[in-house]
C-alpha cells in the first residue's frame, strides 16, 4: 500500500510537471504568436514604405526622362537658332558690303557733281568775262 502511494504521489507529481509545462509552452506559444503577429504588421508597414518609395522612384525617373527631353529638344532648337543666326550675320554682312558699295558710288555721283558745277562755274565766268 505504501508503495502504492509513493507511486501515485510521484505519478501526482509528474502530472503537476506536465501541466506546467503545459502551460508554460501555452504561454510560449501566445508569445510566439503576437511576435508573428507583430512581425507580419511590420512586414506589411515595410512592404507599404517600400512601395512608397518605389513610387518615388518612378516619378523622379519620370521627370529625369522629361528633362532630357527638353534638354534634346533644346539642344535641336539651339542648332536650328544657330544656323539662323549664322543665316543672318552672313546677310548682314552682304548688306553692310552693299552699303559700302553705295557709299562709293553716292561719292562718285558727288565728286562728278561737283566737277560738273565747277565746270559750269568756270564756263559762266569765261562768258562773263567775254561779255
Amino acid at each position: 500500500s505504501s508503495g502504492i502511494n509513493a507511486e501515485y504521489g510521484e505519478c501526482k507529481k509528474r502530472i503537476t510537471e506536465l501541466h506546467d509545462r503545459i502551460s508554460i509552452l501555452n504561454s510560449d506559444k501566445e508569445v510566439i504568436a503576437t511576435q508573428k503577429n507583430s512581425l507580419f504588421a511590420l512586414a506589411g508597414a515595410r512592404l507599404d514604405e517600400l512601395n512608397e518609395q518605389k513610387a518615388a522612384v518612378n516619378v523622379a525617373e519620370s521627370k529625369v526622362r522629361e528633362c532630357e527631353d527638353k534638354i534634346n529638344s533644346g539642344s535641336s532648337e539651339q542648332s536650328v537658332l544657330t544656323a539662323r543666326v549664322t543665316e543672318l550675320e552672313a546677310t548682314n554682312n552682304e548688306l553692310e558690303h552693299r552699303i559700302l558699295e553705295k557709299d562709293a558710288q553716292i561719292k562718285t555721283l558727288s565728286d562728278q557733281l561737283a566737277a560738273s558745277n565747277d565746270a559750269k562755274s568756270a564756263t559762266s565766268n569765261e562768258k562773263a568775262e567775254a561779255a
